[in-house]
């Protein structure tokens, strides 16, 4: 299957489907991504600064727990996709 500008209908469903199952992998990632770096680093990043566990204990973890319930989410919700799969079978 190739990619082009002159797609048909099929052709383009398939080709969102893909950039749609690239997005819901790629966001439990860039959480995880994020907690990594934010307890290497000492601080996490949101909305453009950066909060440090030493000068903003609270916004830190706070930044922490939301990052992780984010990523729970997202891999709880594709192991109950894949569960529900293979139950089905």
């Amino acid at each position: 299957m190739s990619i082009s500008f002159n797609a048909r209908a099929g052709e383009a469903r398939v080709i969102g489907a893909y950039i749609g199952l690239i997005a819901f992998l790629a966001i439990p990632l860039m959480c995880a991504c994020a907690l990594v770096d934010g307890f290497r680093k000492g601080g996490m990043r949101a909305r453009g600064a950066r909060y440090y566990r030493a000068d903003d204990p609270i916004w830190f973890w706070t930044l922490t727990s939301i990052y992780s319930l984010v990523a729970t989410v997202y891999l709880g919700l594709l192991a109950y996709m894949v569960m529900g799969d293979l139950l089905a079978r």
